[in-house]
């Protein structure tokens, strides 16, 4: 999801290739901007998220795994979460990916 509004961030009129997208990426994660959180359904983030660039605004991404942060270049700059669908239809976190920023690497560990 997140990449799909990296590609909606992308200036009007510019063609949505990968540079422009990963540029896109700072106004994903703007700690004053509109507040888009992807627990509240996908009929409620999507056109908030696209209001806000309609607007020239940026957006603060909260997903399912806690707050979507990334770097100048675009990298992922929190923790990001694997889940795995349980029997009873619910999501079960099974790993953990912690990026070491502001670097590219980082480290997947078992979820505790």
């Amino acid at each position: 999801m997140a990449s799909l509004f990296g590609m909606a961030a992308v200036k009007s009129g510019d063609i949505v290739v990968g540079l422009r997208v990963a540029d896109a990426f700072k106004k994903l994660s703007d700690k004053a901007g509109t507040p888009i959180d992807f627990g509240v359904g996908p009929k409620m983030f999507v056109p908030a998220a696209l209001t806000a660039f309609q607007s020239s605004k940026t957006i603060d991404l909260v997903g399912i795994t806690g707050p979507l942060d990334f770097d100048a270049s675009g990298e992922v700059c929190s923790p990001i979460a694997a889940y795995t669908l349980d029997d009873k239809g619910g999501w079960t976190k099974t790993a953990v990916y912690t990026p070491a920023c502001p670097s590219a690497t980082g480290t997947w560990a078992p979820a505790p």
